[in-house]
């Protein structure tokens, strides 16, 4: 589990499009490997962006779920109006490599 989270610190993040990256993104034979415990070397290509995307479009792996930024305008519709506007006024959404 350390090494995936190592691959995750290191290599994931986010495209703000990601249709765009994908179609701009060069050669994986560029990037970095990572050595597995069993000797094999593995290298993170798109996986990189779409690894954190899942978040926000779960789809992309074929659930049927709201993503976490719909998941938060939603609960906090369920707020009593008056304090909808406070509500959101103290909720940052910030992707963590240590989260996801």
């Amino acid at each position: 589990m350390e090494v995936v989270k190592r691959i995750k610190h290191k290599a994931c993040q986010t495209a703000f499009v990601l249709k765009k990256t994908e179609k701009e993104f060069d050669d994986i034979d560029e990037l970095p490997g990572f050595k597995l415990p069993d000797g094999r070397v593995i290298k993170i290509g798109l996986e990189k962006f779409k690894a954190p995307e899942l978040m926000f479009k779960p789809s992309l792996l074929g659930l049927e779920y709201p993503g976490v930024h719909e998941i938060t305008v939603n609960a906090v519709a369920k707020c009593a109006t008056d304090i909808r506007r406070q509500v959101f006024s103290q909720i940052l959404l910030a992707v963590s490599y240590g989260v996801f």
